[in-house]
């Protein structure tokens, strides 16, 4: 019975896009409380994402697959970045989830917390790759790393308008306004991304951010 008037009341509330369940989710929208629901039905409908993609006017990219002979490695879906909200220092090869949440990430995360801790815009992110076939952690042996399937980032650091430049290195602890910048778009990256670590979590992630598609849940 109550499921029967859920379904009603839906039928009767127009709800906006930005909280409809069922809209698919557009990047220039501001995040709400389905916005990781949106993220994960991007992870199973390709179609979908693709066209969450085409339709943000801040983005272009070309399809371009990653082959690989190495077992675990390439992408056939993966998509090359041609333009974004914020120049990136090096190429960008990812799946289309992948780029969705970097495309939200950008724009809702990194750009209004610079101009409301830092008082500037960014110009340019930088980072460590995408694509790369390798292991877990560049490790000899074990599971395949994210990257190896063009679902992962590393981000290093961030030039700003004003001509400063913050790394996650050197600023992560420092106590200053560009260390509360990097922990408020370390956390903002846990909305978008299935996991996020950084140097609170190994001494592997000291210098970068490590952000990738996978299950949800983890954001260290």
């Amino acid at each position: 019975m109550l499921g029967l008037f859920a379904l009603g009341f839906y039928g009767y509330t127009k709800l906006p896009p930005r909280l409809d369940p069922l809209a698919p989710l557009e990047i220039a929208h501001e995040p709400s409380f389905v916005t990781s629901l949106k993220m994960r039905r991007l992870q199973a409908d390709t179609g979908m994402c693709l066209g969450t993609l085409t339709r943000a006017a801040s983005l272009s990219f070309v399809p371009k697959a990653i082959t690989s002979s190495e077992k675990g490695c390439g992408a056939a879906d993966a998509l090359t970045l041609t333009r974004a909200k914020l120049v990136y220092g090096g190429g960008v090869r990812l799946t289309c989830p992948a780029l969705a949440a970097l495309a939200m990430w950008e724009r809702h995360s990194v750009i209004p917390a610079a101009r409301d801790v830092l008082g500037t815009d960014v110009t340019r992110v930088l980072h460590y790759g995408t694509y790369s076939c390798r292991n877990v952690n560049g490790a000899a042996t074990g599971g395949r790393s994210k990257h190896a399937s063009a679902r992962a980032i590393d981000i290093a650091g961030f030039e700003l308008k004003d001509g400063r430049r913050i790394t996650v290195l050197q600023d992560w602890d420092a106590g200053t306004p560009e260390a509360r910048f990097l922990a408020r778009v370390h956390e903002g990256a846990c909305g978008y991304f299935g996991g996020v670590l950084g140097p609170d979590y190994n001494a592997a992630h000291k210098d970068h951010f490590h952000f990738e598609m996978s299950g949800w849940g983890f954001c260290r």
